[in-house]
């Protein structure tokens, strides 16, 4: 069980933001590609409605073709900043 959280401090609500997905090799069966996201959305939903009896908000949003594009986008970008910049994943 996990301790009470006040969503309130210092009289403001408390927001946080975090995103999560999941990359695949190209050429994997749209059929297993669909059923991954399905299941990732439903367990997704069951937290929703667990922290939901504690307060908490949460969104959940499937992403769309578009929403991958821009993460693609962003990723690529991204890559070649830290590229240039010497840095690189540990």
């Amino acid at each position: 069980m996990l301790p009470p959280v006040d969503p309130k401090q210092n009289g403001q609500a408390r927001r946080e933001q975090s995103w999560f997905d999941f990359m695949v090799p190209a050429g994997i069966p749209r059929t297993i590609i669909h059923k991954v996201n399905r299941d990732a959305v439903a367990g997704c939903r069951t937290l929703q409605e667990g922290l939901a009896k504690h307060g908490a908000i949460i969104a959940v949003v499937a992403a769309t073709q578009t929403r991958f594009d821009i993460i693609k986008n962003d990723t690529d970008r991204h890559s070649k900043l830290f590229v240039a910049a010497g840095i690189a994943a540990k």
